[in-house]
């Protein structure tokens, strides 16, 4: 659900990357929008954008819970990283730290972001809303 509902989905050239205490922890990371898969209008290409990546280092002792841990070093050397985004920019924040390092940009995302049944779902919404059905839209035989 994160990807879907994420307000931006963009590849970012990072400029700066800067480890905010020890591992595990957080990269704050710096960089200009490069490629711009999905926005509200308030984010466009070339933009700056700062956020953070939750990283880690190999003999970490990994706290219990549902973040994805990167690879510190590779976040700190990352030249590009695709990510869904939420947030006023600059100041975003990775939507469920839904991103990942990549070699360089592309025309066609490399992490995909719309799912066929949520969206179906949405529609199903709309639509019985449109009907005044807004007491029935969540149960799903009609």
């Amino acid at each position: 659900m994160a990807r879907h509902e994420a307000t931006y989905h963009v590849t970012v050239e990072v400029s700066s990357a800067a480890l905010l205490g020890r591992t595990p922890g957080l990269v704050r990371v710096e960089g200009r929008v490069v490629e711009l898969f999905r926005t509200d209008g308030r984010l466009r290409v070339g933009d700056p954008v700062t956020f953070v990546e939750a990283v880690t280092r190999p003999g970490d002792e990994i706290p219990c819970g549902g973040t994805r841990w990167k690879g510190c070093d590779e976040v700190l050397a990352a030249g590009f990283i695709e990510a869904f985004l939420d947030g006023e920019p600059p100041d975003c924040a990775v939507a469920l730290w839904q991103s990942e390092v990549v070699p360089s940009p592309t025309a066609v995302p490399r992490m995909q972001g719309r799912f066929p049944l949520v969206a179906l779902r949405e529609q199903k919404r709309r639509a019985l809303a449109e009907r005044g059905r807004w007491g029935s839209w969540w149960w799903p035989f009609g």
